[in-house]
């Protein structure tokens, strides 16, 4: 618990400074000629996932590139995995050295890029985040429309990106927006924590994994 109330707060002194230094701004309300790009996306999200990955306390159990076994049992890169770790034995971060896999990792991302309609997004920050925080928890588009609601928009909670939650967005305060998200993205990994003290020594990669960056 004590570890839990440092990183709060760690959070708390984080918010307070940027919202000090980080000049507000809204979104505009034109539609914008140039969308988030889902490679920069995927490259900031790569930076917070490792490789080969099988922690005993890990909800996700058994991953690669952040795509766990357990939420996608169906991903045709565990072939390749399984293929490799019948002639070798994986350690934590190992990487496969297999084309394939790699390109199937980037589908992977590219199906929930595409099917979640987070090709809509205009701000590549925003878009950055929002992408990271759904891959790393299947619970982050409702939180994502909560904090929307916190700013008197009124979107039904749901389990995936829709165009009216990516038009709210685009329309959106981004600054209070993104503060909002901030601060509920570490208090829902702290409740994990709370529920469940195996999951602490998870919490400070999830922590910085809420930042936002400059």
């Amino acid at each position: 618990m004590r570890a839990i109330i440092s990183v709060l707060l760690f959070l708390f002194s984080f918010i307070e400074n940027k919202e000090q230094t980080v000049a507000v701004e809204s979104c505009p309300t034109e539609t914008k000629e140039t969308k988030a790009d889902f490679r920069v996306a995927l490259k900031n999200l790569m930076s917070h996932e490792g490789f080969y990955v099988n922690h005993p306390v890990d909800r996700g159990k058994e991953t690669y590139c952040g795509i766990s076994r357990v939420f996608s049992p169906q991903w045709k890169g565990w072939e390749y995995v399984d293929k490799y770790k019948r002639a070798h034995k994986l350690v934590w971060n190992d990487s496969i050295p297999e084309p394939m896999l790699d390109w199937l990792v980037k589908d992977h991302y590219l199906d929930i890029w595409i099917g979640e309609k987070y090709y809509d997004l205009e701000d590549q920050e925003i878009a950055n985040y929002l992408f990271d925080f759904r891959v790393n928890s299947p619970y982050a588009n409702n939180i994502i429309r909560r904090s929307l609601n916190e700013m008197d928009s009124n979107i039904p909670l749901a389990g995936i990106m829709d165009s009216t939650t990516v038009k709210t967005i685009n329309n959106c305060d981004k600054n209070k927006f993104m503060l909002l998200l901030l601060g509920n993205r570490a208090q829902f990994y702290c409740n994990i924590v709370i529920r469940d003290k195996s999951q602490l020594i998870f919490l400070g990669h999830w922590i910085t994994r809420t930042k936002i960056k400059a």
